[in-house]
This record gives C-alpha cells, structure tokens and sequence, in this order.
C-alpha cells in the first residue's frame, strides 16, 4: 500500500492510500489547487474520500471533492455540523455524500473501511481501521484526538496525529489555563502516541507516519528519533 501525504498540519489536512487497484482520499482540508497538485493534476483513480471530522483543515474542499465526482463519507453528527456552517453549496445525494456509523464497516474498492469513535470537538468524530483486500495489508488513521480507547489487530501501516510535545505546551507561558487545556484534551501528544504505539503488536507494522504536528509545540526530529529508537520501526514526518 503506497501512502502519499498531501498536506498535514492546523492549515490542512489531505492523504491518499493507494493499493494499486483502489486510491483513496483521507481528509480533503485543503484548497483543491493544493489537493489536485499532490494528485498530478489528475483525480480518475480516487474512489471516495473519507472525512474525519467536519473543521476545515480537514473537509475545505469536500465541494470541488465531490464536483469531481468523488463520493464523500462521513457521521451524520460531522455532515449535520458541516450544514449548519453552510458549508455546501449544494443538497448533494446520498450516493455523493454518504453518510457512516462508527464501528459500521463498508467498503470503496477493494478497501474495507471500519470507522471507530474519537475524542473531539465535533459531535461524532472518526478514526479509520482501513484494509486493503487487495495487498491483504491494514492501516490505521488517527487525528485529531487525545487518545484511543481501542487497540487494532495486524497493523502494517499506522498514520497517528504527533501534535504536541507536552513539556513544550506546559512551558508556553503565552498559553492560559483555558488554550493548554484545549490542546492536551483535543490533540494526540508525544507521550499519547507512544503510549498508543505500546498497546498495540507493532510485529507486522512497515512504517508509522505522524502526521499534524503543530507548528509551536512540536519538534519533528525528536518525535522521529524518539519513536524510531523506543519501537524499531521507521517513522515518517507528514509533509506540511
């Protein structure tokens, strides 16, 4: 399965799997000019595009998304929340803009797709344990969460949030009780990652990308070096 992160940061969020015989988008919290230039210009191959959550850096774009005839799937609590922000500029069919259940799974191509429920700010977050009937191979997406309370059998591939370093939000004196609050309980920090990274069985695991690492609270090169040397496997550092 081949991963390509287009954007992942607080300015937008967009990744396509891909497993030769079905591409996907996951997130699309882009401006699509930036989405379709990490496509090469060319969106045939993408067979839907599943959405997370419904903030911006993460379904900006779902519009020209489904103007490219890409069918969207998220919670109904994230596609209520994105109406009530006016957000589309259509009322699009259910075949265009599909609605998912946590712990409900379905299928685009030849990926099996179970969304499970996150910690956020929206009314019904999700996270993605995807397999790829093809490859035989699984993957799990998580962002923009503080934790998971599931653990995920025979991962090869894990795309998990790295926000925040937390001695670095404890120590910004720029940031009152209300703003550190906000990121410790909305994001995965460090320690959550590793923490997370623990109770799972890493035996098959290919490579762990992190992904949306703050801007201020985050430094790219020791989550790497930390996570490499405590778990042995290679880590990639999500393109901003």
């Amino acid at each position: 399965m081949e991963i390509h992160t287009i954007g992942s940061s607080s300015t937008g969020n967009c990744h396509k799997i891909d497993d030769s015989q079905t591409a996907l988008l996951i997130e699309c919290g882009l401006p699509f000019k930036k989405i379709l230039s990490g496509l090469n210009y060319d969106t045939s191959d993408i067979h839907g595009c599943i959405i997370s959550h419904a903030h911006g850096d993460h379904c900006e774009a779902i519009n020209e998304v489904i103007a490219e005839s890409i069918p969207c799937f998220a919670s109904t609590g994230e596609i209520s929340l994105m109406r009530a922000k006016n957000l589309f500029k259509k009322d699009y069919s259910d075949s265009r803009l599909v609605t998912i259940v946590a712990g409900k799974q379905f299928k685009v191509g030849t990926f099996t797709i179970k969304p499970f429920n996150v910690s956020h700010s929206t009314p019904e977050p999700l996270g993605f344990y995807i397999k790829s009937n093809h490859t035989n191979e699984r993957l799990v997406y998580l962002c923009d969460t503080s934790y998971s309370k599931y653990i995920f059998p025979g991962l090869d591939y894990i795309m998990v949030e790295c926000n925040y370093d937390e001695t670095m939000v404890e120590n910004n004196e720029q940031l009152n009780k209300k703003a550190k609050e906000h990121i410790l309980t909305g994001h995965f920090g460090l320690q959550n990652v590793k923490d997370f990274l623990e109770a799972n069985d890493l035996s098959r695991v290919k490579c762990i990308h992190l992904l949306h690492l703050s801007s201020r609270h985050s430094d790219a090169e020791k989550f790497k070096k930390e996570i490499q040397e405590e778990f042995g496997k290679p880590v990639i550092i999500a393109p901003k």
